[in-house]
């Protein structure tokens, strides 16, 4: 039987981008070596670590809407540098342009990404990319990833005016998209405060991509949980491919 003529149980399909379809934790690592390269700096485990934490509790900021992507992009390598000793004054907004070009180059993807992605689209699925992200790299890395022809549209929180998961990013999302029936939707995601949280708010199904099996708390929980996103297309589709 072909894809096309397989019921689905999802005819669309919302997927976050960073940790869930790219791998973001190996193109945050090689983007940060190849910027302080640039100053002959060797990116250690310790350099990894203080980045990786200021950059998270940048992006929960982000996701409570008191911070602007804009401010977030210089501010995480000026706080890095502070803390490190590394670089003149001001040498951060130059590493914060120099970074997300190589971000943007990074298309490393999750295991089975680019096959469930390709299985969904020529099965009749509507795959829309539902992402926080910063508008040029994600855009950049869904075309050098090779993804970006399965997706219908493509949202970024700073081209909605409201990131995950804030009703409104799903209320620009909707409209965008020409839906109206939540109940036709499965949000895919790792994250379980801006992707299960914003979907389950909205009273979309959620599906959370946990591969290392972590527990969720008490007051979010997913419709669905999977380990490898192989799995989802039991979920999709009424019978497996």
């Amino acid at each position: 039987m072909e894809a096309s003529d397989m019921n689905k149980n999802y005819p669309v399909v919302f997927f976050d981008a960073d940790d869930t379809l790219f791998d973001y934790q190996a193109a945050e690592a090689y983007a940060l070596s190849q910027v302080l390269s640039l100053s002959a700096i060797t990116v250690e485990e310790d350099i990894l670590k203080a980045y990786r934490d200021i950059n998270s509790r940048l992006w929960r900021l982000k996701e409570e809407g008191r911070i602007a992507t804009e401010e977030l992009r210089v501010l995480r390598f000026k706080r890095l540098f502070e803390t490190l000793g590394l670089g003149p004054e001001g040498a951060w907004e130059e590493a914060s342009t120099r970074y997300l070009e190589f971000l943007g180059n990074a298309g490393f993807l999750i295991k089975g990404a680019e096959e469930v992605c390709r299985v969904f689209f020529y099965g009749g699925v509507r795959l829309v990319l539902v992402t926080n992200g910063i508008k040029e790299v994600q855009h950049s890395r869904l075309a050098v990833s090779g993804l970006g022809s399965f997706f219908n549209k493509v949202i970024i929180s700073d081209e909605a005016g409201a990131a995950k998961p804030a009703k409104e990013f799903f209320d620009y999302t909707f409209r965008v998209c020409g839906l109206s029936d939540a109940a036709r939707v499965l949000l895919v995601g790792d994250s379980i405060t801006a992707d299960i949280k914003g979907g389950n708010d909205y009273g979309i199904d959620t599906c959370w991509y946990n591969p290392r099996g972590l527990p969720h708390p008490q007051d979010i929980v997913p419709q669905y949980q999977v380990s490898d996103l192989e799995s989802l297309k039991a979920l999709v589709f009424t019978q497996a491919i």
